[in-house]
């Protein structure tokens, strides 16, 4: 799947825009949704990286200031990948231990 990197890096980026634009009192759910996608596209990730080969796998290039050489560059490793995967319950956890504060 092409894009799947950026993908996993930019839901974050709307779901922060949608607790922004959002009610208060669907912060939570909203963050659990969003969380959901991230870490379902994190394993989609994980399905497809070869653990036999070396280097940066799933690179994505894209030129973007082509004048000055500038491009948008991303791949991942067996350690970026892991760390994507794992991060995405843990702030799910933290935000249900904590105890929900109303909005006045």
């Amino acid at each position: 799947m092409v894009g799947l990197i950026s993908i996993v890096i930019l839901i974050p980026l709307a779901g922060a825009i949608a607790l922004y634009i959002g009610q208060p009192k669907n912060a939570r759910t909203v963050a659990l949704i969003f969380n959901a996608l991230s870490a379902f596209y994190a394993v989609m990730l994980w399905q497809k990286f070869d653990v036999t080969a070396s280097g940066l796998q799933l690179v994505e290039r894209h030129v973007w200031i082509p004048s000055i050489g500038a491009e948008y560059l991303v791949g991942v490793d067996g350690l970026s990948l892991l760390r994507s995967c794992f991060r995405s319950p843990f702030p799910r956890n933290a935000s249900n231990a904590a105890p929900a504060r109303s909005c006045s």
